[in-house]
């Protein structure tokens, strides 16, 4: 398991959404939180309200496509904040179209914010925990990397490989035989902004993952709510410590 109180927390993608709320639930439970977002507005406003709980908030504006601004706000934190305890990778977008018609840009950002930050902010960090013989980073990923749908071929396909950078770290780690742990939660659809903003593109064709007989889902119908995920996300990192949160679906 993982204790927050006094633990370095940093959470990607903490404006709003999960991210926002797990930042809340690790501030319930004591954490120094180290909050990244691209949007600056929307993160002043969150450490704002987490201030005035009496939360410790530091935050940090940070393009995650952007992988010299994430090296460089990586020695920012270290050097303002000391070691992180527990990296949390949340950030994360949807475009919601189908492959024909989506640009070779939009694909580009999906790989840059969904996997490739990953290794970015995992290699500003996972030395510090490896030299200190302490850390988790956790990495939010999506049923859609278990079983991918229509309409989102660029999307999970960003989480299928979310969940192998998972599963591929912490056998290395173990091989290297660190205690840092790894954890991935793999949440069904959630009710935030940017898939709320997709409702109707996200009437999906997927495939069973018992028989393989493809089917519709409805967003509208079987969405999850933000509060919801954040909490048992956090639960998770903190009584299981390490390995794959999936929800059933």
């Amino acid at each position: 398991m993982s204790d927050f109180n006094q633990r370095n927390v940093l959470i990607t993608g903490a404006a709003s959404g999960i991210g926002k709320l797990m930042a809340q639930k690790s501030a319930a439970l004591g954490a120094n939180l180290i909050l990244w977002d691209v949007n600056a507005k929307g993160l002043d406003q969150t450490a704002a309200e987490l201030r005035n709980t009496g939360a410790k908030v530091t935050t940090y504006v940070c393009n995650l496509t952007d992988r010299a601004a994430i090296a460089e706000t990586g020695k920012r934190v270290l050097s303002e904040c000391g070691p992180v305890d527990i990296l949390i990778n949340n950030a994360g977008i949807v475009s919601g179209k189908v492959l024909t018609e989506i640009s070779d840009e939009e694909i580009e950002r999906t790989f840059q914010v969904n996997t490739l930050a990953l290794f970015w902010t995992s290699r500003a960090f996972l030395p510090e925990m490896m030299r200190r013989k302490s850390g988790h980073i956790v990495t939010i990923a999506s049923a859609g990397g278990i079983v991918g749908t229509s309409k989102m071929v660029d999307y999970c396909s960003s989480k299928f490989a979310a969940i192998g950078f998972d599963e591929s770290l912490r056998l290395e780690l173990k091989r290297l035989k660190s205690p840092v742990r790894t954890t991935v939660i793999c949440p069904f659809y959630i009710d935030t902004g940017y898939v709320r903003g997709r409702k109707n593109a996200l009437s999906v064709d997927s495939a069973d993952p018992q028989t393989g007989i493809c089917c519709q889902t409805d967003y509208r119908r079987h969405s999850r709510q933000p509060a919801a995920i954040g909490d048992a996300a956090i639960c998770h990192v903190c009584i299981h410590g390490s390995g794959v949160a999936a929800e059933r679906f």
